[in-house]
């Protein structure tokens, strides 16, 4: 029977448990099992890391590594740069009126109003649209 090489066994760990990890957050699929997912592909690249790093070590010593790693190096910190401001805009989702007559934003007459309710009102908006006349129907539950 053929042994299985561990360094093959940890490269394809960490190749589905990171690729799995991407795609169910790329999707909004992210259940709390997905840290653990995660987790297995980071230690797992790690100990790939960690079984190859005299071959690592003189690729990095490799001169011709040198010119081309300060092009690696930034691409890389711009693609981490990326997904942080995602998952910032993806964590705290803002949005911001931008309209000159502010028509997105509630008046504070609007705001009081709604501060002042007691309890959880759910609110239905049919919006009409007439050639001559726009009209908005609110139906409170």
């Amino acid at each position: 029977m053929k042994k299985i090489n561990t360094y093959i066994l940890y490269l394809w760990t960490a190749i589905i448990g990171l690729v799995f990890s991407f795609i169910s957050y790329m999707i909004g699929v992210w259940f709390p099992v997905m840290y653990g997912i995660l987790a297995l592909g980071l230690i797992a690249a790690g100990i790939c890391l960690y079984l190859k790093k005299e071959t690592l070590l003189s690729f990095l010593k490799n001169k011709s590594t040198h010119n081309v790693s300060y092009h690696y190096a930034i691409i890389f910190l711009g693609f981490l740069v990326f997904l942080g401001v995602n998952f910032l805009a993806a964590k705290y989702n803002k949005t911001f009126d931008i309209t000159s007559d502010r028509i997105n934003t509630l008046s504070s007459e609007s705001l009081k109003v709604v501060s002042s309710l007691k309890e959880v009102t759910f609110l239905k908006v049919y919006y009409i649209e007439d050639t001559n006349t726009a009209q908005i129907k609110l139906i409170f539950n």
